[in-house]
């Protein structure tokens, strides 16, 4: 058996670790212009059927029983840097993590994703060294949030055998193949990007069509909080603020996510050293303007780069969150992951409507009127929905 039966049924998450992985090198990672994803695809005269590839699957991994994972502390924080701050998806943490570890000698590189106007999906896997670091400070928001599916484990391999430590920026499926799969002799800082989804690249397509820029680059969040999806067409842009927009609909709307995603339970990063999220709570969205990061401290590890970054002034705390309030901001995922939402009545029906509009490419008829009462069919679910962890302190 391998990899292929995930794919057949629907479940590959587009991690490519399996790519990474494989000793025959008989998998490759390539994209689907009928679905915005990229798939492995296997090389039948390679491939030896020894079944790493389903080992070092996420998807084989045991959903958890708790809601937000190991929590030694939660903030809000920002970067210091005002410049990355603004420009960032929400306060900038992850991009001065990143550079304070290569500046410190903590790891030698750090596989992250970032625009790429060359790539199918404007965006790829980056390796950054202390050599090639300083980009992220010039320019920042070309590694803010991608609201697309890049396979980053894909490159792990050219990390084994030349560093000896690392680190990982990646989502809870990305995180979690890391933990199915040796080391080789590395040490391997994991940094958790919270993730609802895997988002089909079809979703930014779609909306450069809606808004007559199809020779556009997008950048889906930054300049403020919670930020502009902007379209870049040489001088001249397009910006629509982030919540409510016509983007934020769509991407609500579940149309465009990936089906393989909807068995996760993991929406924060659980088993990363660190992990970041939007802060979605009411009063930080009426008041904040420029952007704080969640930040949950997991490890030892993290705890000590975190509190040196405190200690060198590099970030600063708003103040210290309690998880009950990070869950309350991020309620309405975690129902949809971790709570009953999969067994209301409506549920089935509404996941077979879904289908087919991506199937048929319905959606081309769409607008925001469309996309605005799907989501919304979709948010009345959620609230219908309960989720019941006690241990992780749910009002």
């Amino acid at each position: 058996m391998n990899i292929s039966q995930k794919v057949l049924k629907g479940n590959c998450v587009s991690c490519g670790m399996c790519s990474s992985i494989c000793p025959q090198n008989a998998i490759t990672m390539e994209y689907k212009r009928t679905n915005g994803f990229f798939s492995p695809i296997i090389s039948v005269d390679k491939c030896i059927d020894c079944g790493l590839c389903l080992k070092c699957c996420p998807t084989e991994c045991t959903n958890s029983k708790s809601v937000m994972g190991v929590c030694l502390n939660v903030y809000l924080a920002h970067a210091v840097d005002e410049e990355i701050r603004k420009k960032a998806t929400s306060g900038g943490v992850i991009n001065t993590l990143v550079q304070f570890i290569l500046s410190k000698n903590i790891v030698e590189a750090v596989l992250l994703v970032g625009h790429d106007a060359n790539s199918p999906i404007e965006a790829s896997a980056y390796i950054v060294t202390k050599d090639t670091v300083s980009l992220l400070a010039e320019q920042p928001r070309e590694y803010t949030s991608r609201y697309v599916v890049v396979p980053i484990m894909e490159r792990y391999k050219e990390l084994i055998g030349k560093y000896k430590r690392i680190a990982v920026v990646g989502t809870p499926c990305q995180i979690n193949s890391l933990q199915r799969v040796k080391k080789a002799g590395m040490k391997i800082l994991s940094i958790g990007v919270t993730c609802s989804s895997g988002t089909s690249y079809l979703a930014t397509q779609e909306y450069k069509h809606l808004m007559k820029a199809t020779d556009s680059v997008m950048y889906y969040r930054g300049n403020g909080w919670p930020g502009y999806n902007s379209l870049y067409m040489g001088e001249e842009s397009i910006e629509n603020y982030h919540t409510g927009s016509l983007f934020e609909r769509m991407f609500s709307s579940q149309i465009f996510k990936n089906p393989g995603c909807r068995k996760c339970s993991d929406h924060f990063a659980e088993n990363a050293d660190i992990s970041f999220c939007d802060f979605w709570n009411a009063e930080e969205m009426s008041t904040e303007k420029i952007g704080n990061s969640c930040v949950i401290v997991r490890s030892k590890c993290g705890k000590r780069i975190f509190d040196d970054m405190i200690s060198e002034g590099v970030v600063s705390v708003v103040r210290e969150l309690e998880k009950k309030e990070v869950i309350k901001s991020q309620y309405g995922v975690l129902k949809a992951k971790k709570g009953n939402l999969k067994k209301k009545s409506g549920y089935t029906l509404f996941i077979w409507m879904i289908d087919i509009v991506r199937k048929t490419k319905v959606f081309r008829l769409f607008g925001l009127r469309e996309y605005q009462k799907i989501a919304a069919t979709y948010s009345k679910l959620c609230n219908k929905s309960s989720l019941d962890f006690k241990d992780d302190y749910i009002d």
